[in-house]
């Protein structure tokens, strides 16, 4: 009798279950139906709205123009407005538009702010105000108006206002500093025999003109730069010039055979110029304290020569305009059709193999035990760590020192505790600078 009546109980719960699960099932069956009305009749009434308003432009077109002396007057306004060179004397950018400025006074307690210690600073960094110079404060001297007034961008005079240092400050350890006449005219070869890193392959693509001269051009269409493998920054300079094969190709497009000779300009090395390069990079460059010169290197060069390794493996193109019509223009082609016959039009990207990633390094180094010479010195590097932009500080500083020139303006400093640069915003600084010194040598 017991036993029947917790048979009797079990049923009873095993029905009472299912009765909810069907109730459960039955409400979220309605609940989604109810959803997809709700979402059918929205989607009606936003066609219905897009109706209407099409069947009223079209009863409005066409539209009348506007007063042609009005859209004249108004474009003269936009253009007088955004043709303006004014540099803000906070971050140093350059900018065009004078609605994105503020003009304030030299007395203003706003650049106490921006006072910095002269002994952190390698150079003079006056600009001419004497009640500024005194503070020791630091801004662009080119944000100095002809009316006395200094010119602050919006985000700068916000954050001064604010009492707050900006971060894209110029005294927050972003100070660049003059070009020093030992820095001055080098060729592209001369930097990067001077340079502690190389962190790309380049391409000089040189033209045949009229006058039969050549002239370098950059080249058109897709560059892909292939990254370097570089372990360590080098601390003996100057590279070797037979290394510099390995790290950039010349192309010569013209139908006559190149002349080396008249390249000369282009890929010539002045000695007695590395080396004062390399002894104002010793003395005033941060990166640069523990570099030693490799006086035996610079005793095999002579006075001025032409890097003859990398001319020889010199490209020779016979004519460039079939390569520069395929990348000047618009697309024509339209292959998202279903009558298109044949493969799809493609057009080859130049790649540069610099560092022969594509070949076997066993292979690579065999080949090169085989041309080693008895006077070739060879520099072992140990460690695999390839160096990360995001975590050396030196990164940029030691690859380009035609750049940063003093090794300051870093992307990664302590000192600027809780207002450090983000990597992108550090370099959309550089490339508004106010000297464009980063977009002409870059």
């Amino acid at each position: 009798m017991h036993q029947q009546k917790n048979i009797d109980q079990a049923s009873e719960q095993v029905m009472s279950q299912k009765a909810v699960e069907k109730y459960v099932i039955n409400d979220t069956f309605y609940l989604l139906i109810f959803i997809n009305i709700y979402m059918l009749i929205t989607r009606l009434r936003s066609l219905e709205d897009n109706y209407k308003n099409l069947m009223t432009a079209q009863e409005r077109w066409p539209v009348p123009h506007s007063d042609s002396k009005q859209l004249y007057k108004n474009f003269y306004q936009i253009m007088q407005k955004v043709s303006h060179n004014i540099v803000c004397a906070c971050c140093g950018i350059i900018g065009h538009n004078i609605d994105e400025f503020t003009a304030v006074s030299a007395q203003n307690e706003v650049f106490t702010l921006l006072a910095v210690n002269p002994k952190d600073v390698p150079f003079s960094f006056q600009c001419g105000i004497t009640a500024l110079d005194q503070q020791h404060i630091m801004i662009d001297p080119l944000a100095i108006t002809d009316q006395g007034t200094i010119s602050i961008c919006q985000r700068c005079h916000s954050c001064l206002s604010d009492g707050s240092l900006p971060a894209e400050a110029l005294a927050n350890f972003r100070w660049i500093g003059p070009v020093p006449k030992e820095l001055k005219d080098l060729t592209c070869v001369e930097e990067a025999l001077i340079a502690r890193s190389h962190l790309f392959g380049r391409i000089f693509r040189l033209e045949e003109r009229k006058n039969r001269e050549p002239a370098y051009s950059s080249l058109k269409g897709h560059i892909v730069l292939v990254p370097q493998n570089t372990m360590r920054l080098l601390n003996i300079l100057p590279v070797s010039p037979d290394s510099l094969a390995d790290i950039a190709h010349v192309v010569w497009v013209g139908k006559s055979e190149p002349d080396i000779t008249k390249m000369a300009p282009q890929f010539t090395v002045r000695k007695q110029k590395v080396l004062d390069s390399l002894k104002w990079l010793q003395k005033h460059h941060e990166d640069y304290q523990n570099v030693a010169i490799d006086t035996t290197e610079l005793d095999r060069w002579p006075s001025v020569f032409i890097t003859e390794a990398l001319l020889h493996s010199i490209a020779h193109v016979r004519s460039g305009i079939t390569e520069d019509a395929l990348k000047d223009g618009f697309a024509t082609e339209d292959i998202d059709i279903k009558d298109f016959k044949g493969n799809i039009p493609n057009t080859v990207s130049g790649i540069l193999d610099v560092n022969n990633i594509s070949q076997s390094p066993h292979l690579k180094i065999l080949q090169e035990l085989q041309s080693l010479h008895q006077d070739l010195t060879i520099n072992v590097v140990p460690g695999n760590k390839v160096l990360e932009h995001y975590q050396d500080s030196t990164y940029f500083t030691s690859a380009f020192p035609t750049l940063f020139l003093w090794g300051t303006g870093k992307h990664k400093d302590h000192r600027r505790e809780k207002s450090e640069l983000p990597l992108k915003a550090w370099i959309q600084l550089l490339l508004k600078h106010s000297s464009r010194y980063y977009i002409f040598t870059s």
